[in-house]
């Protein structure tokens, strides 16, 4: 090949090198084998390369309860930094950085705080990023806002006024109103945020025009979701939103979700949620279903359901299975577009100690007949039934032998699955073993 020149047009070269997987072993390689090819291919695989980059960092927790940023041999916060100091131009690749935080402990004697003369090397990162697009620090809510040490708070407030996509689920108690004037902001990933109603007063209503919301896992305690957006003063606009997953059984209700929707309109497209009666944390089960009647751009819908078949109706609460089902029955199908909605169904099920041939018998015949309705099936473009089995915490470790030819094996001993799975209508996603 022409050193100086590709054969390919650069348009189609940018095509198949952003195309290629970075984050699998192969795909590495592959970028780093085309890199050698000429000048043209160095740049762009440098820029594919460096699109998305993963850094580590630890958490110090001071005496005073502050929460320290720092390196350490066994991070990669700081070569990144070393790299950007030999390599400038490649801090202007880096539109995504994601921060993995150790879980916080106390400093030993032997660590040294950060000063003016060797700060966090993230600190000196961010102002290297001019294209950052996206700020991830993706673990579940560990650490509260109000401890971060000042230095980090600082940083934070001016990455959130710059980017398009944040996840800030590590922290919690975050306050609303470091959102406002963020009118870049399209995705955000939060677990827990402060209203603090006398400061939000002073702020523009709704500035922030939000595309997805995902409200992650949050380690602290059930709270509500809805308040966050439904004060007047919130600069978090929810009227555009077409994402919403909420990603955490322990505190998701169903009544705060139909809050939530409320403040959508027609331009939603995924919802991604849990059904978790069976919980005690939760309040007693719904008379009416998830109402989705009014979403006619609806595309994605994920159902998730946490079961304890042990809980039997006696105790008066309906199953999950049933209350799926009644949630599809809103869906507004005669608006619908034949094969619009992709529908997954996964459920978690716990405590059936004869699991291979009791799934099969759980309440599932509202399900099938619902989907062996062509009237209604048409306008799924696939559902996707996947199971994962709940082991006891006293397990010593997962099994390795959960399988699809396992799962179908299981189902498939329900006629009405088996049928559906038969007629094309349902198919079986993934089967695994989970540890709650």
């Amino acid at each position: 090949m022409n050193s100086t020149a590709p054969v390919l047009p650069l348009e189609l070269l940018y095509l198949i090198i952003n195309a290629i997987d970075t984050s699998s072993s192969n795909g590495r390689q592959s970028l780093s084998a085309c890199s050698y090819t000429n000048r043209s291919f160095t740049t762009l695989c440098q820029e594919r390369f460096f699109r998305d980059v993963e850094i580590s960092c630890i958490c110090l927790i001071e005496t005073d309860h502050t929460l320290n940023f720092a390196d350490s041999e066994q991070t990669t916060s700081h070569k990144l930094l070393t790299l950007l100091a030999a390599s400038p131009h490649i801090g202007s690749y880096i539109q995504n950085l994601t921060v993995i935080v150790s879980s916080p402990r106390p400093r030993s004697s032997g660590e040294h705080s950060n000063t003016s003369e060797s700060p966090f090397s993230l600190y000196t990162i961010i102002p290297q990023l001019p294209h950052l697009m996206g700020f991830l620090m993706p673990a579940d809510g560990l650490l509260n806002w109000a401890n971060l040490e000042d230095r980090m708070r600082d940083v934070l407030l001016s990455v959130v006024q710059r980017v398009t996509k944040l996840d800030l689920n590590m922290l919690t108690y975050v306050p609303v109103s470091i959102f406002s004037g963020c009118s870049k902001l399209q995705e955000l990933r939060i677990s827990l945020l402060l209203i603090n109603r006398t400061e939000m007063a002073s702020f523009p209503m709704g500035d922030v025009q939000l595309q997805s919301l995902e409200v992650g896992v949050n380690l602290r305690r059930p709270r509500s979701h809805a308040l966050w957006f439904k004060q007047p003063s919130s600069p978090i606009n929810l009227s555009q939103l077409r994402r919403l997953i909420l990603s955490d059984r322990w505190s998701t209700v169903i009544d705060e979700i139909r809050e939530i929707l409320a403040l959508c309109s027609n331009t939603f497209e995924e919802l991604d949620f849990w059904v978790d009666q069976n919980s005690t944390y939760q309040p007693p089960y719904p008379k009416q279903p998830l109402d989705l009647g009014s979403f006619t751009n609806l595309r994605y819908l994920t159902i998730r359901s946490y079961t304890r078949p042990y809980l039997r109706p006696s105790r008066g609460q309906e199953n999950d299975i049933s209350y799926i089902t009644a949630t599809l029955k809103s869906l507004p199908f005669l608006l619908l577009h034949h094969k619009q909605v992709q529908l997954d169904v996964v459920v978690y099920i716990d405590h059936l100690p004869n699991f291979d041939t009791e799934v099969a018998l759980l309440p599932w015949s509202d399900f099938i007949d619902l989907l062996d309705d062509d009237s209604i099936s048409c306008y799924f473009a696939h559902v996707r039934l996947s199971i994962m089995r709940v082991l006891q915490t006293t397990s010593p470790a997962l099994p390795t032998d959960a399988s699809f030819e396992m799962l179908t094996n299981i189902l498939d001993k329900n006629k009405g699955l088996k049928k559906l799975r038969t007629k094309g209508i349902l198919t079986y996603g993934t089967f695994e073993y989970f540890l709650p």
